[in-house]
């Protein structure tokens, strides 16, 4: 790196750790819900770093038996989940005695839409966030729900973090079309950076490396299910693809998903599938471009160490 790139790395890990350390939270037992395993690593590694106790459920049915297991003092949730989704879950947890039914819920969802906001609030949770999960913004979203005690508010909620990048388009209109020219970085190396000052170069080392590992198998699923019209199917992988890619700042893949995503709402499945190539060949882009971040940036080209500790 030249000596201005270091300045502006440099300039943008204070700025990161500054974020997360205003905020000051006190140690926490979480649960996270969440099915998509490289989703439960992210989350666990960026909040475990600062000092908070991770449980994993993997779906809405897990998440209720847990609750009345162990004593939480707040509960991530994703929506679409199998066996039983967030939304449903989130009202269970509401129907139980305290204090087990007043546990804060913060909804996580690749869903930006208003009427999945509506909803999550509906059902009882206290706040709500889109992926990819940007730390200082989940942790304000911690904070909130801590000052507001247990009762959620229903008349309100985060505007939802991806709500304006939501691609927007006319039945009729070129929506193939998006410009991803060779040249174009696919990962913003600034998104990388910062997000290994919350987490350290070890920890993105290692989701990088699940994603390399795991990624033939996302695509083989994604190509069957487009072959098979199985649009359900798609619209979960591809929103776990980009939740984890869009946490290291792949705009592309974010803007291509959030198509595919608008276009399968609007029963336009069919043009959906048509990007779906389109869509994994910016994902492994994407994963080659963050594996050149690694190695350019990480102590050791990839096999660093951990992030300094972030006082609270």
């Amino acid at each position: 790196m030249t000596d201005k790139s270091e300045s502006a790395g440099t300039s943008s890990i204070e700025a990161a750790k500054d974020a997360v350390e205003q905020i000051g939270l006190p140690s926490l037992n979480i649960l996270v819900v969440e099915d998509y395993p490289l989703n439960q690593e992210v989350i666990s590694a960026m909040l475990g770093h600062l000092g908070h106790r991770i449980d994993i459920a993997e779906d809405g049915l897990e998440a209720v038996s847990a609750v009345l297991r162990f004593r939480y003092d707040m509960i991530l949730m994703d929506i679409h989940m199998p066996k039983m989704d967030g939304n449903t879950a989130a009202r269970r947890i509401r129907s139980l005695p305290r204090p087990e039914g007043d546990i804060p819920i913060i909804a996580l969802t690749a869903d930006a839409s208003m009427e999945q906001q509506k909803q999550c609030l509906a059902s009882g949770m206290n706040d709500y966030l889109t992926k990819p999960i940007i730390l200082p913004e989940l942790l304000q979203a911690m904070a909130r729900c801590l000052a507001q005690g247990k009762t959620p508010d229903s008349g309100r909620g985060t505007q939802p973090a991806g709500a304006n990048t939501k691609t927007d388009f006319a039945p009729g209109s070129e929506v193939g079309t998006i410009s991803t020219p060779a040249s174009d970085p696919k990962m913003d190396p600034d998104v990388v950076v910062k997000f290994a000052a919350m987490v350290g170069w070890e920890t993105v080392t290692q989701l990088l490396e699940t994603l390399e590992k795991d990624f033939p198998e996302h695509r083989k699923i994604i190509t069957q299910a487009a072959e098979m019209g199985e649009i359900e199917v798609l619209r979960r992988q591809i929103q776990a693809l980009n939740g984890v890619l869009s946490q290291f700042g792949a705009t592309k893949v974010q803007e291509t998903a959030n198509v595919v995503e608008t276009l399968c709402k609007a029963d336009f499945g069919a043009t959906a599938i048509d990007l779906i190539p389109q869509f994994l060949n910016l994902c492994s882009a994407s994963i080659a471009d963050l594996r050149q971040v690694v190695n350019a940036e990480a102590p050791d080209h990839g096999h660093g160490d951990t992030a300094a500790p972030l006082s609270m």
